[in-house]
């Protein structure tokens, strides 16, 4: 099962694990903090979040979301499922949410590979949306580390409508280019997905 290294943000059009592996080819994150884990954006200016641990190794596989439910929608690793409001990654797993919204700043951001830049993020204006910017005339597509995706599923009616139990398990793992898949009864919001490899001193 692929596996990716650390989480960062991203959102790609209407599109997050973290675990140190030493053969990785990815850089190690030089700022190990609450921003070193993963934040998500959805255009130049939307709404940005943060996830202050790493959501995959505490993350609850989509087969096991019975048992989520028979425990009061509490994982075993103690944060609680929202079920108007629930996150999956490339593997299957359901998430953690993110918290919102990330802190303004600046954070060095890579897709692991050849591209680097500076990601500058301002503080929420009235609406709650952030604006941000790359540095050296990165695009998002630039510094979207590929293998991570995750996508974020929401209720199209009433409360309580849009659940996993109505996901395709048979998608997972996904493929490389694939998006999370559509749910029935819910909104999804795919997300992409950078490394945050410090911030400026």
């Amino acid at each position: 099962m692929a596996r990716c290294y650390f989480w960062i943000f991203g959102h790609l059009n209407s599109q997050p694990h973290t675990r140190t592996n030493k053969n990785s080819p990815h850089p190690d994150p030089i700022y190990r903090s609450a921003w070193s884990r993963g934040c998500y954006f959805r255009n130049r200016r939307g709404n940005l979040g943060l996830w202050k641990e790493d959501p995959g190794p505490i993350g609850v596989w989509l087969r096991l979301y019975q048992t989520l439910q028979k425990a009061g929608n509490l994982a075993p690793a103690g944060w609680r499922f929202d079920i108007d409001d629930w996150w999956l990654d490339e593997n299957g797993l359901i998430m953690k949410a993110p918290e919102f919204p990330i802190p303004a700043g600046q954070y060095f951001v890579t897709n692991g590979e050849e591209h680097f830049s500076l990601l500058t993020i301002e503080d929420p204006d009235a609406e709650g949306k952030q604006s941000w910017s790359l540095s050296d005339d990165k695009t998002l597509a630039n510094v979207t580390h590929g293998p991570c995706r995750s996508a974020r599923y929401t209720p199209e009616g009433e409360s309580g409508t849009c659940s996993p139990e109505y996901a395709d398990r048979s998608a997972f793992p996904l493929k490389p280019g694939e998006s999370p898949p559509l749910v029935s009864g819910c909104t999804r919001k795919n997300y992409a997905v950078l490394i945050v490899i410090g911030i400026p001193v």
